[in-house]
């Protein structure tokens, strides 16, 4: 059994979509094996070659990597590309791999020479065999004494830490209700624009460095100055000295002497070998997975920010299969290394007249909300009604938390620093008195 069209669709919609994503899908989920065509074969180990090489994925680079012979057919493949959920094709070829094999066994006569009686036992194998490796189940385990062994160490391990594993976010209501965010986890942070999705990210930032912990940020809204400018002035309220506002660190044509004397001796209160800023607007997410496995072989990862996905959607067209694929690669990635990955979300801009953000803001943009674990909502009241409240007014509404009650959590916006800090509710209009120059 065969089918060419779709295996030609297959590997078409791998080259041609210029998506990592769809080509380590396809070497994952396929081998060699499940292509019946000899040249299909051949362009399916240009590509995995393509991948280890960590070369663009494009007619150009897999060309270099397939025999000379097969250029025809490889230039064939433009005509049969398609957008069509890859999945479901990769699905349906490996289920006619598992035909092919099965109708192979039942066709070799060494096994209708003996008796049926001798014939069962190894038939039965052989059927077995095929059905398996026509799964994609693995890392099962049994309830055995070793399994309980391995789960009874790692509690005692996280006993002894007292709730130290956690990465801490400064806010001491969501830390002590969710632990902070663990290794393996997918948090969101999702807000539509001005209500400051990319400070309440630097403000957990600002945090992890004073914990002396090692974050990578992938900023492709916010350039190298605007994130260094974020740092200084966060930091200059973190360490309760003079405040060096925002906006005058992003026009230092308004600044005073002080205030640059100030930013000097700061320098050291931020200045980190171990923390790692990428600010190229044309990162891939394979990109990404490929400086954080290396960071992280090194010993230097410890949390990744990412602002904000959207930004990694290549065609508009197919925006919601994109962000599908991010936030599944992006799953995968938290757990292979063990850390937490944040994906700072950007929400419809139907919530500008109003409304309270909730997880249904979330519903089609792919696979967001079921591939979180923790979603996260800041929201300024003041930056839909500037009548309505108070500048500083600020809440942290927790949509979803996968180990944990939800709960809406009161903060302090610093117009002066895009800090924010939690306040008790009863002072939530109250703004800290601080000097500022």
């Amino acid at each position: 059994m065969k089918n060419e069209t779709l295996e030609k669709q297959i590997l078409a919609s791998s080259i041609y979509s210029g998506k990592y994503l769809l080509a380590y899908e396809l070497v994952d989920k396929l081998s060699i094996d499940d292509f019946y065509y000899e040249s299909h074969r051949h362009i399916f180990m240009a590509i995995k070659l393509n991948l280890d090489a960590e070369d663009d994925i494009n007619f150009e680079s897999i060309y270099r990597y397939t025999p000379e012979r097969f250029h025809v057919m490889l230039t064939d493949l433009s005509d049969v590309a398609t957008q069509i959920k890859i999945t479901k094709m990769l699905e349906e070829l490996r289920s006619i791999t598992v035909i092919r094999n099965l109708q192979n066994i039942f066709i070799d006569e060494k096994n209708f020479r003996n008796t049926p009686v001798d014939i069962i036992p190894d038939l039965e194998k052989k059927i077995q065999d095929v059905l398996i490796s026509g799964t994609s189940i693995s890392s099962g385990f049994t309830l055995n004494n070793e399994a309980l062994s391995e789960y009874f160490k790692d509690q005692e391990e996280e006993f002894k830490q007292a709730g130290k594993n956690g990465v801490k976010t400064g806010l001491p209501s969501f830390d002590n209700r969710s632990g902070g965010f663990r290794g393996g986890e997918e948090i969101v942070i999702a807000a539509r624009p001005g209500m400051g999705k990319s400070s309440l990210m630097m403000t957990f930032v600002v945090k992890h460095l004073h914990d002396n912990l090692k974050p990578a940020v992938f900023s492709l809204e916010m350039g190298r100055r605007e994130l260094i400018n974020k740092l200084y002035s966060m930091t200059s309220e973190v360490n309760s000295g003079k405040l060096l506002p925002y906006k005058y660190l992003r026009q230092p044509h308004k600044m005073n002497e002080s205030m640059f004397v100030r930013q000097s001796q700061m320098t050291t209160d931020i200045i980190s070998d171990e923390f790692y800023i990428n600010t190229d607007p044309r990162v891939t997410f394979s990109q990404i997975r490929s400086i954080c496995r290396e960071r992280k072989r090194k010993g230097n990862l410890d949390i990744v920010y990412i602002d904000h996905i959207g930004l990694l959607v290549r065609d508009r067209r197919y925006e919601r299969e994109e962000l599908t694929d991010i936030t599944n690669e992006s799953k995968r990635l938290a757990k292979e290394l063990d850390v937490p990955i944040v994906l700072v979300v950007q929400l419809r801009r139907d919530l500008d007249k109003g409304g309270i953000p909730n997880l249904g803001h979330l519903k089609g943009s792919g696979s967001i909300e079921e591939d979180a674990d923790i979603v996260l909502f800041p929201f300024r009241p003041y930056t839909i009604d500037k009548k309505a409240a108070e500048a500083n007014q600020a809440d942290l509404i927790i949509g979803k938390g996968r180990n944990f009650e939800t709960e809406n959590i009161t903060l302090n916006f610093s117009t002066d620093t895009t800090l924010f800090t939690e306040v008790a509710k009863e002072d939530r209009k109250i703004i800290e008195n601080k000097e500022i120059f």
